[in-house]
């Protein structure tokens, strides 16, 4: 009866194997068609081949069970040689030849332990064929475990190692994706933690190839988690691992490898030089780009040359927006619409999504600079055709990523229309964002969220009466600032600052004490701090002009002079970079501002030069907000005109 039960157990087992391999072969991609749109499609087709054993899984100490139920069974006698062993054994025995008898039985035992072990290799076989239909699936925990459980199978000793390691390496790789594509960081923690410990089981002196593709995928995976949390640490590992691969992955040995490594090295150095004010980072990782795409032709490697180009992208805005031309962040719009030629939405939809993204950030940054809005309803309309593909319930994170970027492009746009419709839809939009942007899980990305939720509703307190939205601003400022320190982030920290005087600047322009209007000064003050001239010098002459403004209002409710003098030259300071031919709507508003401060100055010395400069600059930033179609800043300067001819016409009188 036993030997009938291990029979069916043993055709059980085949058919399951049959099965799954079954399954697998079902959902080979065919060559004609793209793996990635073989990956998206099938999981109808999967989820009817997968056996209901495929759903069971179990880990370390259950797994090790599992293995050794398994060879309690196999224990049963199935073997014709065995049976024929054993009972010539027991004739040595009764014969009183017990040292033949003990050769007979190491026979068997020798033999049974081959059997144990070629079941035990198969089941490991069966429970990784799970973990990939599990992967297909997107079921990335899941098959996380069945690989685990593949390499508990496997029996002990150093001609399975290789294959141990392997599905080690499996389990770690799909504890990666868990953790990208759901937000899972102590998933990319695991991955990170198994990854080392492959580095230590697998040396580079043993098995260098290997050794160098856990590399580069440990960077990978740090680089994921680290630009998720606070520090740099994780980034500085993500670049020591990325450059320990590339001591083995030379370009003259294997030179796709070689590119695919410097595309891993650019993202890490990328998003070190977007926490640095130092553009040296972003310099390497440009660099590391175009040394990728030397190999990673588009004739060659369609889709990986697409991926490079969007990276290289990315990166050359992060650049762009520090400094004051413009011809990076052009470059960048050339690199994401040469993505695009690859990426289509129906060959590859995720990443379609991904480089659409990106496009609208790069039109974005150029939108800001320039009069129009062409550039802007462009990013709008990427943003927009990119969340049909990126939903919040497919990637969260990601999703998340595009309503805040989708958000800035609103806000810039409601800026320069006279109603509150684009900026209610920005506020709309960041408030999404945070739903999946936590504190506790992406504390890097909450952060600037918070900061340009506080944008925009000091933008939307600008046009109304009451004080509501600009505390809620406040609030959100000082919220963001908790993560964006100095000492961690030294440029978004700079920007908080001077977003904080914002805000602060209006609520003190509307009440009759000074105490928001000294705060603002001091924000300031901090921002100018790591927003310089020579490191980022649009910021620093946007920090100047807003400090020139809360010390005009300032001076305005003093009976000096000193204040408005000030504000004067921080005006000044501005002009250096807010030049008309750069930015023109920036310079018209330095040079509308200044002034309005010397005005002000003008009619408590009696200075008629003054006042008669101060009645052109106005007069000239009414003109280009006017023809920019600029309604509210057109109609702002517009009124202030009156008052300016009035004092021209009474110092000239007397």
């Amino acid at each position: 009866m036993k030997s009938r039960n291990f029979i069916y157990f043993i055709i059980a087992v085949a058919v399951g194997v049959a099965t799954v391999w079954g399954a697998v072969l079902y959902l080979s991609p065919s060559k004609k068609e793209p793996a990635d749109r073989v990956s998206a499609n099938l999981a109808d087709k999967v989820s009817a081949n997968v056996r209901e054993g495929c759903g069971g899984v179990s880990t370390g100490a259950n797994a090790s069970g599992a293995a050794l139920d398994l060879r309690r069974e196999a224990d049963l006698p199935s073997d014709p040689r065995v049976v024929a062993l054993k009972a010539e054994a027991q004739m040595a025995i009764d014969e009183g030849n017990l040292a033949q008898a003990d050769i007979l039985l190491s026979e068997v035992k020798t033999r049974q332990t081959q059997a144990f072990d070629t079941l035990a290799v198969n089941r490991a076989d069966t429970s990784a064929r799970c973990g990939k239909i599990a992967l297909l699936q997107s079921q990335f925990a899941d098959a996380a475990k069945h690989f685990a459980q593949a390499a508990a199978m496997l029996p002990p000793g150093e001609e399975h190692d290789r294959a141990r390691l392997g599905y080690l390496h499996q389990e770690a790789s799909a504890l990666h994706s868990q953790g990208w594509q759901y937000g899972d960081n102590a998933a990319l923690a695991s991955a990170i933690a198994r990854y080392k410990k492959l580095l230590e089981l697998r040396p580079r002196e043993g098995a260098a190839s290997d050794w160098a593709q856990t590399q580069n995928d440990l960077g990978l995976a740090l680089w994921r988690l680290g630009e998720r949390e606070s520090g740099t640490a994780r980034l500085e590992e993500a670049v020591e691992a990325d450059r320990a691969a590339l001591t083995e992955r030379t370009r003259e040995r294997v030179p796709l490898q070689w590119a695919a490594t410097q595309n891993s090295l650019g993202l890490a150095l990328w998003r070190l030089g977007e926490r640095q004010s130092d553009p040296a980072r972003l310099e390497e990782a440009i660099e590391a780009y175009r040394a990728a795409l030397t190999e990673r032709t588009r004739e060659r490697v369609p889709l990986d040359w697409a991926q490079t180009q969007n990276n290289l992208g990315v990166a050359l805005v992060s650049l762009g927006e520090r400094e004051s031309g413009t011809g990076r962040l052009e470059e960048a719009v050339q690199a994401h619409r040469a993505a695009l030629t690859e990426r289509t939405r129906e060959r590859v939809p995720l990443e379609w999504v991904l480089t659409q993204s990106n496009l609208g950030n790069a039109l974005q940054a150029l939108g800001r600079r320039e009069s129009g809005t062409a550039r802007l309803e462009e990013a709008v309309e990427a943003y927009r055709a990119a969340l049909t593909e990126r939903t919040r319930e497919r990637v969260p994170l990601q999703w998340a990523a595009m309503q805040s970027d989708l958000g800035l492009a609103l806000r810039t746009l409601g800026e320069r229309e006279s109603g509150t419709a684009r900026l209610e839809e920005a506020v709309a939009a960041y408030r999404e964002a945070l739903k999946e942007w936590t504190r506790e899980r992406v504390p890097l990305q909450w952060a600037p969220t918070q900061n340009n939720l506080g944008f925009a509703l000091v933008r939307l307190g600008e046009r109304e009466s009451g004080t509501a939205r600009l505390e809620e601003a406040v609030t959100a400022y000082r919220e963001a600032l908790k993560e964006h320190t100095r000492e961690r982030v030294p440029l978004r920290w700079a920007n908080n600052q001077s977003n904080l005087g914002d805000a602060l600047r209006t609520l003190g322009a509307r009440e009759s004490g000074t105490a928001r209007l000294e705060e603002a000064v001091v924000a300031y003050g901090e921002a100018l701090k790591e927003h310089t001239r020579k490191r980022v010098p649009l910021r620093w002459a946007n920090n100047q002009s807003n400090l020139g403004d809360a010390l005009r209002t300032l001076g305005a409710r003093e009976s000096g002079t000193a204040r408005l003098e000030e504000a004067v030259v921080a005006y000044g300071e501005a002009l250096k970079e807010h030049t008309r031919e750069r930015v023109p709507l920036r310079w018209a508003m330095s040079t509308g501002n200044q002034g309005e401060a010397l005005r002000l100055l003008a009619e408590r010395r009696g200075d008629l030069a003054m006042v008669e400069r101060a009645l052109a600059q106005i007069t000239a930033a009414f003109e280009t907000f006017r023809d920019a179609r600029d309604l509210p800043n057109a109609a702002y300067y517009e009124a202030q005109l009156p008052a300016a001819r009035a004092l021209v016409e009474r110092l000239r009188k007397g």
